[in-house]
């Protein structure tokens, strides 16, 4: 990270851009604000929390998140399904994309590859260039249990560990 921008100033980037994503429900009643919830749950994710029980326990247990993220409390498990369901995928995708092209121009880095699988991608060229790439999210699988492919476990804590990950993604630092 460079001088120019802070980590208050990198989640408020990405807080920024899922405030962008449409929120289908009325006005009248909203008690959750999207952009918060969809913020809690990132911080969870992040932090290895991937179930919605867990990420509502991640929530209950860090209140201190919930004045930034205009929360007046953790959302519920049923909650977080039902907003959670209700988000456009093309739309967070996009959301996504932009936090993350903004905020390489804003560390000066460029754009490449993201191995999505938790390894290195040690011999990657586009044309005569080698690139240096970034691993992320290792570890976390979308395959069942145990099951074919899924290569993870889940341990007592909730928490994925190994699995094959999600593919590659666009984005990435150099």
């Amino acid at each position: 990270m460079t001088d120019t921008m802070s980590l208050p100033d990198e989640f408020a980037l990405l807080q920024r851009e899922l405030s962008r994503l449409t929120d289908q429900r009325s006005p009248q009643g909203k008690v959750f604000p999207l952009s918060g919830v969809l913020c809690l749950t990132v911080l969870a994710l992040m932090c290895g929390y991937r179930s919605l029980s867990a990420i509502h326990r991640f929530g209950d247990t860090h209140p201190e998140l919930w004045t930034q993220l205009k929360l007046p409390r953790s959302p519920s498990v049923p909650t977080l399904s039902r907003l959670l369901r209700m988000v456009s995928v093309g739309e967070l995708h996009q959301a996504l994309i932009r936090f993350a092209l903004e905020l390489a121009a804003q560390r000066g880095c460029g754009v490449g590859v993201v191995a999505m699988d938790g390894k290195t991608m040690g011999g990657v060229w586009e044309g005569d260039e080698q690139l240096r790439v970034l691993s992320a999210t290792g570890g976390f699988s979308l395959g069942e249990r145990g099951g074919a492919g899924s290569g993870g476990s889940e341990g007592s804590s909730g928490r994925t560990t190994g699995g094959p990950g999600l593919g590659r993604a666009g984005v990435g630092a150099d």
